[in-house]
């Protein structure tokens, strides 16, 4: 049997986001600096770090921040876009190696594999389901999952509204964009230092995203939208900023349920080599 080879970041904190400061190392130590003040980041504990507006980072701060193992990504204002990423070099190709020959050689396992996690065995689908058609159940499942949590938190549902203006969106649309962005960058941290490539989709196909996609989809009805429409009532009885809402529900949520080891689980779970036999 072949060992697992991937890197510790269990336990680790999800994200941290910061925006209009200075990001420095100062005697071995990252520190970020605003408004006259200073803070000292423990940036071997964190497993992605969003840099918003306004940010400016010294040289050796990004190298002490690679050091430490941990993805860099660029980003709008609350994590509303994403411009750009800094992926450190893997240790070992051996994660690579198995995913390459499990997709090319099984592909229809993993896709069995993928679906009955994805869809937590509440859908059979068929061998002669072309993607399209699995494309547009999991699209039903998602329509009903919205509908349902909207009833739940007393939220009008006028749809999901993922284009124009940010300003114009609904507060629940704010809070569901945000949350997948923040769940894109951790698990393309998780996929980055376990050693997979991001790029080799299950279901997306053509994206340099498209396994990251297809990871997030596991965890969007959980998290992405019960979060969304959960802040989204939150900040109607409070009148509290949606952004910062939800990046006070997410991270309470993600470090509770200690995400990063599900996340971690479910990917070695899929690239099982025993399940493939190899």
């Amino acid at each position: 049997m072949q060992e697992r080879i991937y890197l510790n970041i269990k336990g680790k904190l999800p994200f941290l986001y910061v925006e209009r400061g200075v990001l420095s190392q100062h005697n071995y130590t990252l520190y970020f600096y605003y408004e006259e003040k200073s803070i000292e980041i423990p940036i071997g504990s964190i497993l992605v770090i969003f840099l918003g507006p306004g940010i400016r980072i010294t040289h050796n701060a990004f190298k002490i921040i690679s050091r430490n193992k941990c993805l860099t990504m660029l980003v709008g204002e609350n994590i509303t876009r994403s411009y750009a990423m800094c992926i450190r070099e893997d240790r070992t190709s051996h994660n690579i190696d198995k995913q390459i020959r499990i997709h090319t050689k099984y592909p229809d396992k993993l896709i069995k594999r993928y679906l009955s996690k994805r869809f937590n065995n509440n859908y059979k689908i068929s061998k002669r389901d072309s993607i399209e058609k699995i494309r547009g159940i999991e699209g039903n499942y998602m329509k009903k999952a919205y509908r349902e949590y909207a009833l739940k938190y007393g939220i009008p549902w006028v749809g999901r509204k993922i284009s124009g203006e940010w300003s114009d969106q609904t507060d629940y649309n704010k809070a569901i964009s945000m949350s997948n962005s923040y769940l894109y960058g951790i698990i393309c941290a998780c996929l980055n230092s376990l050693g997979y490539l991001s790029a080799l989709g299950i279901i997306h196909k053509g994206n340099m995203s498209s396994l990251i996609y297809d990871i997030a989809d596991i965890y969007k009805i959980d998290i992405s939208i019960k979060i969304g429409f959960k802040t989204a009532s939150i900040v109607r009885s409070t009148n509290e900023n949606i952004e910062k809402v939800t990046r006070k529900e997410l991270l309470e949520y993600l470090v509770k349920s200690k995400f990063i080891n599900q996340v971690v689980e479910d990917i070695e779970y899929l690239y099982d080599p025993s399940y493939y036999n190899i």
